[in-house]
């Protein structure tokens, strides 16, 4: 009769969609006859291997071994185990926008995960701001938390309620600047009187702006700090006097603002007010 054989699974943990073979050793010249079972019901084909089904995590798997030399059958061999659990799979992190993030929006992250024993998973975000990780585990970072210049990271997992998947990390995006915009048109030239232009700057990354001078008449100045135009038009040429004025936040955002204005040859009553662009 052929001696009790020894029998181990391979693998040793499997998971659904997994090959499990039965490994036995016995007296030589023994063949053997496999009786799987899944929860108690018959289940593959006789063979030394069982695919195990998806959907399986958590089922017992028991396989009954019998050696047989010729006619002659030894004592029954039988192993159980339980199926365990995939780890969920995270795929893809996205964060948006990739490119032209300001102070004016939120920062958002999208993630793809799936889990070979369709469990529900849940996504993990953990947000960087210049290297450093913040308290917030949101997928979306709303501005409060970042300002201009920010270099802003996030990591991700999938986890359902085992394990955790491989971590996924994005790429950083760099918070940028906002350009100004002069929001101001210039007023009318009043006859024989100065003329006077107070420039009106929109930029919500910077409070202080420094202003320039780029093309005007002829005595025409501007106050850098506040933006302030005056000009005695007294003895100017008649005719369309271009003007040109920037607006620079000194962190690369620059406003250029060009009109005219109208000098006529005699004082009239009144004079056609400035245009812009």
């Amino acid at each position: 009769a052929p001696r009790r054989a020894t029998l181990r699974f391979d693998p040793a943990e499997p998971k659904s969609g997994d090959r499990l073979t039965a490994i036995v050793r016995s007296t030589a010249g023994v063949t053997f006859e496999y009786d799987w079972r899944i929860d108690g019901r018959r289940a593959g084909d006789g063979s030394s291997s069982l695919l195990i089904p998806d959907g399986a995590k958590g089922k017992n798997i028991e396989v009954h071994v019998t050696p047989r030399n010729g006619t002659v059958m030894g004592e029954v061999v039988s192993k159980g185990l339980t199926v365990g659990n995939h780890r969920p799979l995270l795929s893809s992190l996205v964060v948006e926008p990739a490119t032209g993030a300001t102070i004016l929006g939120s920062v958002r992250a999208s993630a793809r995960a799936s889990d070979a024993d369709r469990e529900p998973v849940d996504i993990r975000f953990t947000w960087k701001i210049n290297g450093r990780q913040i308290d917030f585990r949101g997928d979306s970072l709303d501005p409060s938390h970042f300002r201009r210049g920010d270099r802003i990271g996030v990591e991700a997992v999938a986890a359902d309620a085992e394990s955790v998947s491989d971590p996924l990390r994005s790429a950083e995006v760099l918070i940028e600047n906002i350009p100004p915009v002069i929001t101001s048109r210039p007023t009318l030239l009043a006859p024989d009187e100065p003329f006077a232009y107070a420039v009106e700057v929109e930029d919500p990354d910077d409070r202080v702006m420094r202003f320039a001078l780029l093309d005007g008449p002829p005595g025409m100045t501007i106050d850098w700090v506040s933006g302030v135009v005056t000009w005695n038009p007294n003895g100017a040429e008649p005719g369309p006097q271009l003007v040109q004025i920037e607006a620079d936040d000194q962190h690369g955002g620059r406003f250029v603002q060009s009109f005219s204005i109208n000098v006529a040859e005699e004082s009239p009553a009144t004079q056609p007010p400035a245009s812009s662009n």
